[in-house]
């Protein structure tokens, strides 16, 4: 199941067995006039145990729990735009927040009760004032002024943080109290048990202990050398019917490639393990690492009786053998059979709640075939990779979200000898493969606005001159577009739509009778491809009027989900989609980041190429009487100034706040164009070009510390805030 939340992509998050979920309207479910919709989608079949009204009405306490849960969902933003401000958590990535939010539980207090006592040890942890007012009591002794004790009060309203959000040692030296000053208050809270294992789980929280999170942290302390455990990839085939028409297996010669390929590039010392089922669980001496330049693989093999073997077997060897970053495994067929994961570790591509070894599957199968799971594994440890084949693909349902495609040929790679022998465009594939397998995927969100959007073509022009790799892509209306263009030709699209951009504007023309127009134009020029054919996933997002939700183009032509991307309403005739009506995406999500969150992404850069109208002065009657106050409202012009400056204002805000889990923000400069200014196309990218180079610094630095291998990854955090462009660069875009 995924979960939608407020100002979120569908999907937002997954939810799996044993998760608790609550309707941001509380349990009574009675959403407040204005609020956000939020609901439950159903990947696959599902069953879910749901608590009735007068269940709930029977344990009061219970209810209040809820009711508190479900404003915390409301709130949820507040607490991330909050931890983006201070000092500590301004440098971890929007995922990793993301985890922190996740721990937390929301408390209700009453006038005068206190929330924290640090001299007693109790409440230890991070809190935000949800609802209500507080005070904060601190007593410090001041040599410098007088020895003795005083009283600091210091308010606490709404968005406020306090406490130590990563817990500090006991021995705090100022000890303080949190009162309760409104009749009531609503609070969010951290506890130091949740912290801990979020400090286990992700190394990086660790090493930012400290104080408040306003003041500054401390450098980290080096890492030790066992302190991080190897992961644990199983990778499995159920490619079946197409196995045996290309008459190979060609699991064997994808995972030797990706492997090498993955120590080649980014030196992850990885061992390759292949169980094979015997009489009696036998496992010899691990062989030493390959040499430090990353030339070739290490292999070993275990032997095991059983499935119900094999795990405790990998458990043992990764103990064992703490040096390596990942083993690569492959189990014999018939070992399969009992295999499941350890209930001590955690299950590996999405944020999970107990420390101990990661395990991941990495699932291979063909394009033509339905996705099982192996009995035991849920989505939230299995990457599927869909493998494509010659003939065009159609499908009646997405993917699974995170899928990765491959274009090999299979055959070709069971002669292989090395991974610098294969060509370019095989070791990108493998290699964004890899990517995916050890969490390095880069996401680029890029939004609408018509020849502002043209601010996305020139940033993901400069990625590609940098050599970043671009491995998803989601936007909308003209974001989509550039979308299209990269995901369906890689970089020579960029080109092509550059050179079409004269033709583009006649393009936009005949959609004013009918945007199927702009259906045509894409599928022409990108050969008629269709989504679930692309290697590069590209993610068209609309406005589906007709429930009030954001729709995601997954599967079906690439030009009807770019078509349906950019129907502003009211210009361009709407696209249609299982009978509801779907509209330009800008209204609900201009910059769709949160769907490349969902989708596995672990940098992702977000465009928005719609900045905040400047202020305009001088509207006034020619006669300051009431008459003339009236004749000026019935102003045609100015009142298709007002609708215009009202559609510029909305869009902006939607990409503002859509872009909020984005790693690197680029907010447009242009001021001195209008959308459709497609004459100035050349002035608009050259003025974006100068404008994107700091971005597009942080950009490449960013994805510097991400090729490191996985230790020294894992051990160094990005130095690097989420920021936008100075203001100096771009002092309209709010």
């Amino acid at each position: 199941m995924t979960q939608v939340l407020p100002g979120s992509v569908d999907p937002y998050k997954s939810l799996y067995a044993g998760d608790v979920w609550v309707h941001s309207a509380g349990p009574s479910g009675v959403q407040d006039e204005g609020g956000f919709p939020v609901h439950l989608v159903a990947e696959t079949a599902c069953r879910v145990r749901l608590l009735a009204g007068e269940e709930i009405a029977a344990l009061p306490e219970l209810a209040q729990i809820l009711e508190g849960y479900g404003e915390f969902q409301q709130k949820k933003h507040l607490f991330f735009e909050a931890l983006r401000q201070t000092e500590q958590f301004r440098n971890v990535q929007a995922r990793q927040l993301v985890d922190l939010i996740d721990l937390a539980e929301v408390r209700t207090y009453k006038r005068g009760e206190s929330v924290c006592r640090q001299q007693s040890g109790e409440g230890r942890g991070g809190y935000m004032v949800l609802r209500g007012e507080l005070a904060e009591f601190r007593r410090l002794v001041d040599p410098r002024a007088c020895p003795v004790e005083k009283i600091i009060e210091r308010p606490l309203s709404v968005g406020n943080l306090f406490g130590d959000l990563l817990m500090p040692p006991p021995d705090r030296s100022e000890p303080y109290l949190v009162e309760v000053r409104s009749e009531n208050a609503l609070v969010a809270f951290v506890s130091h048990a949740a912290s801990e294992r979020l400090n286990h789980r992700v190394p990086l929280f660790k090493r930012l202990r400290g104080h408040a999170p306003s003041q500054p942290r401390t450098a980290p302390e080096p890492p030790t050398g066992g302190s991080l455990l190897p992961e644990i990839v199983l990778f499995r085939s159920s490619l079946g019917a197409s196995a045996r028409e290309w008459g190979i297996d060609p699991l064997r010669a994808l995972m030797d490639a990706v492997a090498e390929g993955i120590r080649a590039e980014y030196g992850d010392a990885i061992l390759v393990v292949d169980v094979v089922p015997g009489p009696e669980a036998r496992m010899t001496p691990c062989p030493p690492r390959v040499d430090s330049q990353g030339q070739g693989v290490t292999r070993h093999r275990v032997q095991a009786p059983s499935g119900a073997a094999v795990t405790g077997m990998l458990r043992a060897l990764a103990l064992a053998e703490p040096s390596w970053d990942y083993l690569f495994v492959r189990v014999a067929p018939s070992l399969w059979e009992g295999l499941s994961l350890p209930e001590d570790g955690e299950h590996g591509f999405v944020p999970t709640r107990r420390g101990g070894l990661v395990w991941k599957l990495v699932l291979l199968h063909s394009a033509s075939e339905e996705v099982r799971l192996p009995a035991g594994f849920e989505p939230a440890s299995t990457l599927v990779t869909v493998l494509l084949g010659p003939s065009p693909r159609r499908v009646t349902q997405a993917d699974p979200v995170g899928t990765v495609r491959l274009r090999l040929d299979p055959r070709r790679l069971t002669h292989w000898e090395r991974f610098s022998t294969l060509s370019p465009r095989e070791r990108d594939t493998l290699l964004r493969w890899g990517r995916a397998i050890t969490g390095r995927l880069i996401g680029v969100a890029l939004g609408g606005g018509g020849s502002w959007g043209l601010a996305g073509l020139v940033v993901l022009q400069g990625m590609v001159e940098r050599r970043i790799p671009i491995d998803l892509v989601s936007g909308t209306s003209f974001g989509a577009l550039v979308a299209s263009f990269y995901c369906g030709r890689g970089p020579e699209g960029l080109e092509l739509l550059q050179k079409q951009l004269s033709l583009l504007s006649w393009v936009v023309r005949a959609s004013f009778l009918s945007s199927e127009a702009i259906a045509w134009y894409v599928d022409r020029m990108n050969g008629g491809l269709y989504l679930e054919e692309l290697e590069v996933p590209c993610f068209p997002v609309a406005t589906n009027v007709s429930n009030a939700q954001v729709h995601i183009a997954r599967w079906g032509s690439l030009g009807s989900g770019v078509r349906a991307s950019g129907a502003l309403a009211g210009v361009f005739s709407p696209a249609f989609s299982d009978g509801c009506r779907l509209v330009d995406g800008g209204f609900i999500a201009n910059v769709p980041a949160a769907i490349l969150k969902t989708w596995g992404a672990s940098l992702i850069v977000a465009v928005n190429g719609v900045a905040k109208p400047p202020v305009r002065r001088g509207s006034k009657p020619l006669f300051p009487t009431r008459v003339g106050w009236f004749l000026h409202g019935l102003n045609p012009i100015e009142r298709v100034i007002d609708v215009m400056r009202s559609m510029i204002i909305v869009f902006h805000t939607s990409g503002q706040q859509s872009a909020q889990v984005a790693d690197v923000i680029f907010n447009s400069p242009f001021v001195h164009y209008s959308p459709g200014d497609y004459a100035h196309s050349q002035e608009i990218m050259d003025q974006a070009r100068e404008a994107a180079r700091s971005v597009l610094e942080r950009i490449q630095k960013k994805w510097d510390e991400m090729r490191l291998p996985r230790r020294e990854r894992e051990a160094v955090p990005s130095q690097s805030p989420q920021e936008t462009p100075d203001a100096d660069h771009n002092s309209a875009a709010g």
